[in-house]
């Protein structure tokens, strides 16, 4: 699993999470040997760590409006019926049940 942001204020806690449900192999890339706007360094990313699953959680210069779901409920009458914990469990069980080959 690659988690972009994995280093950031709400990717920690997001990487912090799902490493204590053992049995996920995260790579966390930093800005500095990865930038995601060049294509050969995300090239280079995927290739060297073969994720089954990218978490793009980096803000992009926008932290507010990518944590505010208010919106998505005002226009779309989307209101989450799970906890960020909850749904983070639900994913990382999800991924290890259907996971074709365990981590290393």
């Amino acid at each position: 699993m690659v988690v972009t942001g994995g280093a950031g204020f709400l990717g920690s806690f997001v990487v912090e999470r799902i490493a204590a449900f053992g049995g996920v192999r995260i790579v966390v890339p930093r800005s500095r040997d990865c930038d995601r706007r060049r294509e050969p360094d995300v090239v280079r990313l995927l290739e060297t760590a073969n994720p089954d699953i990218v978490l793009h959680i980096a803000p992009d210069g926008q932290p507010r409006r990518s944590l505010d779901t208010s919106r998505a409920e005002r226009f779309f009458g989307f209101k989450a019926q799970t906890s960020f914990e909850e749904s983070l469990r639900k994913t990382v069980e999800w991924y290890l049940a259907h996971s074709a080959t365990p981590p290393a």
